[in-house]
């Protein structure tokens, strides 16, 4: 008789543990998916595309710079950070329309295409750029 009634506390003990790591469970999915963490996520290699250099070739002048940006640091949940790397083409353009004919070099701040709407760039992408003359 004191086995049954061993038996039948270790059971019932098993038994609230269980229940007790099932509610903790339950609740950290529910906060999880109610509040997700915003995170930094590196990617590397994206292509670059330079715009508006028609003005600064017509007057004679070529300009060197990558071709692709080495790196970028993205801000936003897992999920859409995710996204990124599965879903998107992410590409990188910089514009050169606004620069002054007879600048030697310039460090231009480049435009990140294909995020989704709620990742954000967490720091400024630079890009540095080098003009010279044709024929010197």
């Amino acid at each position: 008789m004191e086995e049954t009634v061993q038996k039948r506390k270790k059971t019932s003990g098993i038994l609230i543990y269980v229940l007790c790591l099932l509610v903790a469970v339950v609740l950290w999915l529910i906060v999880m998916r109610g509040n997700p963490l915003v995170t930094n996520g590196e990617y590397r290699d994206i292509p670059l595309t330079v715009v508006g250099a028609e003005t600064l070739q017509d007057e004679g002048y070529d300009y060197v710079c990558a071709t692709v940006v080495r790196s970028v640091v993205l801000q936003g949940t897992r999920e859409d950070l995710y996204e990124c790397t599965r879903n998107r083409e992410l590409t990188a353009y910089i514009d050169l329309s606004g620069l002054p004919v007879g600048v030697k070099s310039a460090s231009l701040v480049a435009t990140i295409e294909g995020l989704p709407e709620d990742v954000t760039l967490a720091e400024p992408v630079t890009v540095s750029i080098t003009f010279q003359k044709r024929g010197n």
